[in-house]
C-alpha cells in the first residue's frame, strides 16, 4: 500500500468529530461571561468543537446533523426555569446528550428539573451564576469523561419471562434495573448470551398496580444485548424498536416506581429522625 492509499485509510477511520452546543441570547450575555465559557470548555473538554446559538429550534435541528455531546443550556434563552427544563427534555428526547445549565435561580431549576425530568437525570449538571470559572471547569470535565446515558436507570428486582429470538428459547430471569432507553437483566450463569442478541421479555405490569388496556398485564418490549458481565449471569439490554404506546406504557410504569422510590426515601428519613429525637 503506497502513502497516499494509507493516509486516505487512517482519515477515513479517523473518530467523527465531537460538538458542544452553547444555547443562549447572546446579546443578554457579558462578554465576559461568554468568554469565560469558551476557555473553560476549550481546556476541559479538549478535542470538541463548539457551536453557539440564539434560537432552540436551531439548537434541536443541530441535534440532526451533528455528533453533539455536551449542551449548555444558560438562563438567558428563556423567561423561567420551567422552560429551560422543558427544553432540555425536548433536546434529550432528540437525542442522548448531556446537558449542562447556567442558571440565576437554583432553588426553581431544581425543582423543576425534579418535576420534569426524573426519568433522565443521569449526568447533567448545572452551575449557578455569576459562574464559578473552577466550578465550571470541574463541571464540564465530569460531562465530558463519560459516555452519558440517556436516562436514569431505576432498581427493580423482579422476576420476568425472557425469550430468546434466535433459538425461540424461553427463561426465566430477574430484571435489575431498568431505563427508558435499557435495563440490566440477571439470567443465571448456565445460559451462555452473546453480544447484539436479541431477546424479549415481558414486565409484569400488575405487579406495579398497573393494567394496560392495549397490553394487559404485561408489558412486552424487544431488546439487544450489550454487555455481558463477567461471570456471564448477568447482561445489559438496549431496549429496541420502541413503540409511541409501549413508550408511554414504559413511562408510567417508571413514574410509578420513582414515585414508590421516593415514599420509601422519605420514609426512611423519618424514622431516622424518630430515633435520634427518641434519644
Amino acid at each position: 500500500m503506497d502513502v497516499s492509499r494509507y493516509l486516505q485509510k487512517v482519515a477515513g477511520s479517523a473518530r467523527p468529530k465531537r460538538y458542544v452546543l452553547f444555547l443562549q441570547k447572546s446579546r443578554m450575555v457579558s462578554e465576559q461571561e461568554t468568554r469565560l465559557l469558551a476557555k473553560a470548555t476549550e481546556h476541559a473538554l479538549p478535542g470538541y468543537i463548539m457551536i453557539r446559538l440564539d434560537d432552540p429550534n436551531e439548537g434541536l435541528k443541530v441535534l440532526n446533523v451533528k455528533n453533539v455531546e455536551v449542551v449548555v443550556l444558560h438562563h438567558s434563552l428563556m423567561n423561567s426555569s420551567d422552560e429551560l427544563v422543558e427544553l432540555a427534555k425536548q433536546l434529550k428526547e432528540r437525542k442522548k446528550v448531556t446537558v449542562l445549565f447556567v442558571t440565576n435561580n437554583e432553588r426553581a431549576l431544581i425543582d423543576s428539573y425534579r418535576e420534569k425530568m426524573a426519568l433522565y437525570e443521569e449526568l447533567d449538571d448545572f452551575v449557578a451564576a455569576p459562574i464559578d470559572p473552577a466550578e465550571l471547569f470541574k463541571k464540564l470535565q465530569k460531562v465530558g469523561s463519560v459516555e452519558a446515558r440517556a436516562a436514569k436507570r431505576f432498581s427493580i428486582d423482579t422476576g420476568v419471562k425472557i425469550r430468546r429470538i434466535d433459538n425461540l428459547e424461553e427463561l426465566d430471569g430477574k430484571l435489575l434495573d431498568l431505563s427508558l432507553v435499557g435495563c440490566g437483566l440477571e439470567i443465571g450463569t448456565n445460559t451462555a448470551m452473546k453480544r447484539d442478541e436479541q431477546l424479549r421479555i415481558q414486565i409484569p405490569l400488575f405487579q406495579f398496580g398497573i393494567f394496560h388496556p392495549q397490553y394487559g398485564d404485561y408489558l412486552k418490549l424487544s431488546l439487544r444485548v450489550r454487555r455481558i458481565s463477567i461471570n456471564g449471569g448477568g447482561v445489559g439490554c438496549s431496549v429496541e424498536h420502541l413503540t409511541p404506546m409501549q413508550n408511554d406504557c414504559l413511562v408510567n410504569l417508571l413514574e410509578d416506581v420513582s414515585r414508590r422510590q421516593r415514599i420509601f426515601r422519605m420514609t426512611q428519613k423519618d424514622k431516622k429522625g424518630a430515633q435520634l429525637n427518641a434519644k
